[in-house]
């Protein structure tokens, strides 16, 4: 006969976000559940740890450049499982004055179980707490766009107005498309523009508009990107985005770094129409409006 041990280990594992955090001072308060998958009848305590290497696994994993949360910004406190409960809370108290700019994580490990008839699942015994810390978007001012500042690597011909299409107005044929001819793509970029600003900021956010006809086109994951002199890339953000209308507006949040950028690069992998990082598809935008600060 087969024994079976019971475990124990996080609801949600993997990266799990939270909202953005838009002041300067007070502390929030998120919590996490680790549950077992039987009827309990026992009590226990448990340990949890902040595992740096488990941001490390995570980031290479996924192509990210996450940072560990400041060393003194944040306190876990686990509580004990209880007999008649199958779940039990780990909270994590965020000192918002004590964070660096823009996007962060804390990532946690079950350690140790005082029972020792339990083991920790392998599987759930690890989660990913991501943070955006910000300022709010009202602070940031909008950048006027102009044909010198815009570049791309997939822009096409004869289908639109070009890079002009981000700026001339919401009206048919008045759009940026790129490229479906199978060229005009990055591997890691997909189909980009990258917009050169005339002075430095910490803070963007945007405006988007999908094609004023259709939005067959429309990003459906974009990749945020900033950089200092146009070649070396530092990643901000993932935007996630379900387009269904032509002329669909979409506000984004506020995409924050602690070193000054002067490139933005507005890359979309994944459109409507499909891959954007193959030369299997393209992507299109009726126009768009950029902020900083």
């Amino acid at each position: 006969m087969n024994v079976l041990t019971p475990t124990i280990g996080f609801e949600t594992p993997g990266y799990i976000a939270t909202d953005d955090i838009t002041d300067n001072s007070g502390t929030i308060t998120i919590q996490q559940k680790v549950t077992m998958p039987i009827s309990n009848l026992w009590n226990f305590d448990f340990v949890i740890e902040v595992d740096e290497d488990v941001l490390t696994q995570y980031n290479t994993e996924n192509n990210e450049t996450l940072n560990l949360m400041a060393q003194g910004s944040y306190q876990v406190k686990a509580s004990a499982f209880t007999a008649g409960k199958n779940s039990a809370t780990v909270s994590i108290s965020i000192d918002k004055s004590k964070l660096s700019l823009g996007r962060q994580a804390l990532p946690l490990r079950i350690k140790s179980i005082s029972n020792t008839n339990f083991e920790i699942d392998a599987v759930s015994a690890t989660c990913v707490i991501g943070a955006n810390y910000t300022v709010p978007r009202s602070s940031l001012v909008q950048i006027p766009l102009s044909l010198d500042m815009l570049s791309s690597n997939a822009t096409v011909n004869g289908d639109g107005t070009g890079l002009t299409g981000l700026f001339d107005g919401r009206a048919g044929g008045k759009h940026w498309h790129g490229n479906y001819s199978g060229t005009g793509f990055d591997p890691v970029y997909g189909q980009y523009i990258d917009f050169h600003l005339n002075s430095a900021i910490n803070h963007f956010a945007y405006d988007f508009w999908t094609r004023f006809e259709n939005s067959a086109g429309a990003p459906v994951s974009t990749d945020i990107y900033v950089s200092n002199d146009g070649s070396t890339w530092t990643k901000l953000g993932v935007v996630a985005t379900a387009f269904t209308k032509d002329d669909e507006e979409y506000n984004s949040g506020v995409f924050s770094s602690g070193t000054a950028f002067t490139y933005v690069r507005f890359a979309v992998t994944k459109s409507n129409a499909g891959n954007c990082s193959n030369g299997a598809a393209y992507w299109n935008c009726g126009e768009m409006k950029i902020y900083g600060l």
